[in-house]
């Protein structure tokens, strides 16, 4: 006889929906309960228990409990018998959720990512409750019975050196939007009243989104030990243009309050042929956003690398640069980035580097919650312990980190790397070891 699988049991539910293997039908499920508010493409679960701060404190253990690709956390419970006191339960449910989100230390700015508590209940809670399939609850003003917290965030520029978004406040939206879709995008701005129109359109679907008030929200991090070794050879020269790369962005589209003197300084070095991704790309050709007339030096470039030349103390380099400057050619560029690499001229990228690390050493280091931070922690020490081993055997090395968005996260996940140097009698290389 066939056998099947009671989903109002506690054990039941939980293989139909809380395994990685059935991860598809959970993110199915949600996804059709929350149309026309988010689209899920993948989840995470988390770990089910929640231990109390104090040890005379209680716990929770959910049913399920898991954060999206967008960060939101989700937590799923199904109470088959009658408690008296579920509504309570579910809002401590929620508020532990929240208040675990904090992060230690003055800089942390409130910010939290959504929580949804969804719960199946196999009963009425009590007799007041109004029959019927479904209910949401939201915060709510209780004056014009409008959402108390009604913010829509759109990704405005996401890089190891900021986080930032567009905010807009009291907003709502109707439609479908496809964050796939790679065609044509027409948008149309309007106003009616005190309420902003935003029309966008994607081939035949159309998103409207109504709003108040429109902020601009940024997050600034210490860029100066991230790490990503895409594209092979002279790793360090492209890790050198990575940074220059995402300081240049960050200046440019989120504005020179964003930056100190230093940062928008160096942020003149992309206009510097032998150092961006005419000669060391860091990532593969299909992802270079390009730039107008990247082989054409700036003057403001010139004066930042002589700067740095003086203080390198390399007089031979400095004579090529003189001739870069009257010759702004093709060919001297590559010549000059040659020499970059060379170890002779490896003081050049050393000054370089100490000076991106003086730029954004003030910015603080992104933050993913305790256990993450941890096994980070983890990570670094085992980094730091082998570092000292190789300067034991007079190897140089430098420990650089990998890590995901915070709010908006994307692929990439915790490593941390130990970058070791090769300086031979003419090239300098690295070789890159991860933790």
């Amino acid at each position: 006889m066939p056998r099947f699988i009671n989903p109002f049991s506690d054990w039941g539910f939980k293989k139909i929906f809380g395994q990685e293997i059935n991860k598809d039908l959970l993110i199915k499920f949600l996804n059709d309960l929350l149309d026309g508010e988010h689209h899920i493409t993948d989840l995470v679960f988390k770990d089910k228990e929640q231990l109390p701060e104090l040890v005379e404190m209680r716990g929770i253990i959910y049913d399920i409990y898991c954060t999206t690709d967008k960060g939101e956390h989700i937590i799923v419970e199904m109470q088959n018998r009658y408690q008296p006191y579920f509504t309570d339960r579910s809002l401590f449910y929620s508020a532990r959720n929240i208040v675990n989100q904090g992060v230690k230390g003055a800089k942390w700015d409130y910010m939290l990512a959504p929580v949804y508590t969804v719960c199946f209940l196999n009963y009425d809670m009590d007799e007041f409750t109004p029959v019927k399939f479904r209910t949401d609850v939201a915060l709510m003003d209780m004056n014009d019975k409008t959402l108390f917290s009604d913010r829509i965030r759109l990704v405005y520029l996401m890089n190891d050196a900021v986080e930032s978004f567009l905010v807009f406040g009291n907003a709502r939206m109707t439609g479908v939007y496809k964050p796939d879709y790679e065609g044509e995008i027409l948008a149309d701005l309007s106003r009616q009243g005190k309420e902003y129109i935003l029309v966008v359109r994607q081939e035949d679907t159309v998103v409207t989104l109504f709003f108040e008030t429109l902020t601009l929200e940024k997050h600034l991090y210490d860029y100066s030990q991230i790490g990503h070794f895409w594209v092979e050879g002279y790793e360090f020269l492209r890790q050198l243009e990575y940074r220059l790369a995402i300081l240049r962005d960050k200046y440019d589209y989120i504005g020179g309050d964003s930056c100190n003197v230093l940062e928008e300084k160096l942020a003149a070095l992309v206009e510097f042929p032998p150092l961006n991704y005419c000669c060391y790309p860091a990532v593969s050709e299909q992802y270079i956003v390009p730039r107008e007339n990247p082989w054409i030096p700036s003057e403001k470039a010139f004066r930042v690398m002589e700067e740095v030349i003086a203080k390198a103390g390399d007089r031979s380099f400095g004579r090529w640069l003189g001739i870069y400057r009257r010759f702004p050619f093709k060919w001297v560029a590559r010549r000059l980035a040659v020499m970059l690499h060379k170890t002779r001229h490896i003081r050049i990228t050393e000054c370089l580097l100490e000076e991106l690390g003086k730029a954004s050493g003030g910015y603080g280091n992104r933050s993913f919650g305790k256990k993450a931070d941890e096994q980070l922690k983890v990570l670094t020490e085992k980094a730091r312990a082998k570092q000292t081993e190789l300067k034991a055997k007079g190897i140089e090395s430098q420990i650089l980190r990998e890590e995901p968005f915070t709010i908006a996260r994307d692929s990439i996940g915790f490593k941390v790397y130990l970058m070791k140097w090769q300086k031979g009698r003419k090239d300098c290389t690295v070789e890159i070891e991860e933790m």
